[in-house]
């Protein structure tokens, strides 16, 4: 009983858009979750319709979804990760009609090699950190471009 109350106390808090939110936010966290477990990270991205190409989100429509991905996460048993979060965010972000660039990095700091998701434009800083290995709003290859520069056994 005193769960199911401070559970609620908690929800009193939020606003009626907020909860709707948060419950996009939790159905695209599982939704990508799955995908990263099972899918390629090209078939993702396109399921997720990441690659499409519409206007880019202000910050607030993307500080917005990064928030509503945040207070999803204490509803699931997920545990968070930059990559989830951002291709979360995304998502939502995307849903909304727009797009975010969605970059992936790594660097290596004392010996040891770390990788970074985040959401947004490279910035000097980012790019002097780390190595950019992926950003969606930059041409990469094709899936087809990919397998056909492969070394064949």
């Amino acid at each position: 009983w005193w769960l199911m109350a401070r559970a609620f106390d908690r929800i009193r808090r939020f606003r009626w858009p907020d909860l709707v939110g948060i419950g996009q936010a939790a159905v695209v966290l599982c939704r990508v979750a799955f995908g990263i477990r099972w899918s390629s990270f090209p078939d993702l991205l396109d399921e997720l319709r990441l690659r499409d190409k519409v206007p880019d989100a202000d910050e607030a429509c993307v500080d917005r979804a990064a928030q509503l991905v945040r207070w999803a996460h204490q509803l699931l048993p997920l545990a968070p990760n930059c990559l989830l979060d951002s291709l979360a965010a995304a998502a939502l972000v995307r849903k909304r009609g727009f797009s975010v660039p969605l970059i992936i990095g790594v660097h290596r700091e004392t010996g040891v090699l770390q990788a970074h998701a985040w959401l947004g434009h490279s910035t000097q800083e980012s790019i002097r950190e780390f190595q950019i290995l992926y950003s969606s709003h930059e041409e990469t290859p094709t899936d087809q471009q990919v397998r056909e520069t492969r070394p064949r056994p």
